[in-house]
């Protein structure tokens, strides 16, 4: 088992105390409204009021390009016209209504004056891991000091790594399957949260996280039915497209709770 010291947090980016008031946040940006991953649906959920914003990020030629699929997939179906290079012809490709896919500092800056926003980035290829850390530093210095970064993975192997040699970035343990095991993987490596889909999450299961210091967060969660079923396992954070929309919804369930984890 990997013992790992707890990421020192402020509690109010993860909680809130009294009825139940989810931390919500934008799934790549405010993606039911503008492309997914560009610097403009992040903006947009800013304008929103999203407590967080989750995305994706892969690295191409020595960068670090925000974008959910693989790169190469990306510019294989969808630019025609390739330049030179890889990243050129990435940076080159209109994601739609005329947006780009950005560099990850480019949506760093666009939190840096949102004090108390926290920026979800799920390392979708295993290799950034040996760098990751540079790389943060290089592209989003401000915010990891502040403690606004989270970092998650389905790569929970080299995420626990990480997270031994850089116990101060706090870390959530992305699954799929197996709610109890990923469960106990996230208390392994001392992961700030759990992120799962929204069926396999239980009051039960929230409990249990909640004995061992753990958020659960669930995805994606878009109609009143999700939200109604986050609500009834009392989750603690919702991964939605739509965040001001999800966010009016939540007021309809606001369940007075009896007790809140510890931050």
């Amino acid at each position: 088992m990997i013992n790992v010291p707890d990421a020192r947090l402020s509690p109010d980016l993860y909680h809130s105390s009294g009825p139940w008031q989810p931390r919500i946040f934008a799934h790549r940006g405010a993606s039911g409204y503008l492309p997914e991953n560009t610097v403009a649906a992040v903006r947009l959920a800013l304008e929103m009021g999203a407590d967080g914003v989750e995305i994706d990020i892969h690295p191409v030629e020595g960068r670090v390009l925000v974008l959910h699929d693989a790169p190469r997939k990306v510019a294989s179906h969808w630019a025609p016209d390739r330049r030179p290079s890889l990243l050129a012809t990435l940076r080159s490709m209109d994601v739609g209504n005329g947006y780009h896919i950005p560099f990850l500092e480019e949506v760093a800056q666009a939190l840096a004056d949102k004090h108390g926003v926290l920026l979800n980035i799920e390392v979708k290829d295993p290799s950034l891991f040996p760098v990751l850390r540079r790389l943060l530093s290089d592209c989003c210095r401000n915010l990891v000091r502040e403690q606004r970064v989270l970092i998650s993975s389905f790569h929970l192997r080299q995420l626990a790594a990480f997270h031994l040699s850089n116990p101060d970035i706090p870390v959530g343990c992305l699954a799929a399957r197996r709610p109890p095991r990923a469960l106990a993987l996230a208390r392994s490596m001392c992961a700030r949260s759990l992120h799962l889909p929204l069926e396999l999450c239980s009051p039960k299961l929230v409990a249990e996280a909640h004995d061992v210091g753990i958020q659960v967060f669930v995805f994606t969660v878009n109609t009143p039915r999700d939200v109604a079923s986050a609500a009834a396992a009392l989750a603690d954070g919702l991964f939605t497209d739509y965040p001001d929309y999800v966010r009016r919804l939540c007021r309809r369930f606001a369940l007075p709770v009896q007790a809140q984890p510890s931050g």
